[in-house]
């Protein structure tokens, strides 16, 4: 559960500390990886959520960080948050350089972002992001399967809301010139493999009990 300190609300400092280790984990076995190979588009839904990389430049290294978030679309934007608040890496690096890079459903897009100051819009992004987090968001203490929208907004706490802005159409793994090609060719195969040997090896079954039964 979250708790409220100085009117606002935080979440317990065991449970972000642990929720921290399991997102670091994740994303860096589990998404990340997944983003590279081409295939975290498959892997999303309502119930895992809908997920992005972004991309943003080290400001202390100026190498490239990688970090999956949920999003969501609205007026031609993206949306993500930044769910512990000010003190989160990945914000720190885009305000020191806010041009940064989004891979989402496949497609990857250079874009500028920047922190949304409105309260209307922060709210309303606010509200779509945590519907499209799916389980995810149980981790910081709120259910976007049975959350209505007022209390997902009473639940808020110190997450911070970023707007990022497509300025460049890079391409993704399966647009021409991609690599995702090779991936998606080879699972047809085994697919188509696996088929036939099922249905053959069906075949010489049924072959082999009716001479038996001759």
């Amino acid at each position: 559960m979250l708790k409220v300190e100085n009117g606002v609300n935080v979440i317990p400092e065991p449970r972000a500390k642990a929720s921290r280790t399991v997102f670091k984990c994740m994303n860096k076995y589990y998404m990340v990886p997944l983003s590279k190979l081409g295939l975290l588009p498959w892997m999303q839904n309502p119930l895992t959520g809908y997920i992005m990389v972004l991309q943003t430049i080290g400001r202390k290294s100026g190498k490239p960080r990688l970090t999956p978030l949920n999003y969501a679309l609205a007026d031609g934007y993206i949306y993500c948050i930044a769910g512990f608040g000010s003190g989160t890496h990945w914000l720190a690096n885009l305000k020191a350089n806010p041009v940064v890079e989004v891979r989402i459903a496949g497609t990857a897009l250079r874009g500028s972002a920047e922190i949304v100051t409105e309260s209307e819009e922060t709210q309303r992004s606010f509200i779509q992001i945590i519907h499209n987090c799916g389980f995810a968001a149980l981790l910081v203490g709120l259910n976007p399967f049975t959350l209505t929208d007022e209390k997902i907004l009473q639940k808020r706490g110190p997450e911070v809301v970023v707007r990022i802005r497509p300025t460049e159409l890079i391409g993704g793994p399966f647009d021409p010139g991609g690599r995702g090609w090779i991936l998606a060719t080879l699972v047809q195969m085994a697919f188509f493999l696996w088929l036939s040997r099922l249905l053959f090896g069906r075949k010489r079954y049924l072959d082999f009990k009716v001479d038996n039964e001759k």
